[in-house]
């Protein structure tokens, strides 16, 4: 059941510490459930991206304010203004929204100003608590019209994409795919059904359990 947001107040984004080999028996384990699906996980920075009811934009991490905090290491960067625009064109107006991205532009040096979506938690002025996460992926899916992120591109610069989501019949194909890319780690895999609804991110360890990460066991993209 969703509830008004109208006032920013900074909560944490869902994340989860787990890790799992591929092709481990908890990674099979996930193979089973009715409910399973893997997304690529890229090489970036954890992001919300925060547009307010008078239509400017903030970028937050996990903790801080990208462009006023000194101590972040993102600090410095700010979003270019052809990338705010597209991002207003499919955001409702005269009330928050807030989006969890990941955005890749210090950690490589294939990828520059580059929006990565992959989650909704604030939607046109409701905070999306008790929101299973397959139907908070598909509102950014159906704004973002199903743009993905090319993993072989030469350079990419200046892009909003979203993060699709892999059948698990095609995870062991995209397992192969993400270790042949310089900037992708590996998978995330997640449940969309009853179990993945939103929780109010009170601290940083919460809100996580309906997903792990498959890393790749070594880096081979460009950092």
């Amino acid at each position: 059941m969703t509830v008004p947001y109208t006032e920013f107040q900074h909560h944490y984004p869902p994340r989860t510490a787990n890790k799992v080999p591929y092709n481990s028996s908890v990674y099979k384990m996930w193979k089973r459930l009715p409910d399973a699906i893997g997304q690529f996980k890229m090489d970036g920075t954890n992001t919300q991206v925060v547009v307010h009811p008078d239509r400017h934009i903030e970028l937050f991490t996990r903790h801080k304010l990208l462009h006023t905090e000194k101590l972040d290491p993102v600090s410095n960067f700010t979003l270019p203004d052809v990338l705010q625009a597209r991002i207003l064109d499919f955001t409702p107006k005269d009330t928050f929204t807030v989006y969890n991205a990941e955005l890749l532009h210090h950690k490589t040096k294939m990828v520059k100003n580059t929006l990565y979506f992959f989650d909704v938690l604030v939607w046109d002025g409701q905070h999306m608590l008790g929101v299973p996460y397959g139907e908070r992926h598909k509102i950014i899916w159906e704004i973002l019209d199903g743009k993905r992120l090319p993993l072989h591109e030469n350079m990419i610069d200046g892009q909003l994409a979203v993060a699709h989501n892999i059948l698990v019949k095609d995870w062991d194909t995209a397992w192969e795919d993400a270790k042949k890319s310089q900037y992708c780690e590996g998978l995330v895999l997640k449940r969309f059904g009853s179990t993945s609804g939103l929780q109010l991110g009170l601290s940083e360890k919460n809100n996580g359990s309906f997903m792990v990460k498959v890393r790749k066991p070594k880096k081979n993209y460009v950092s």
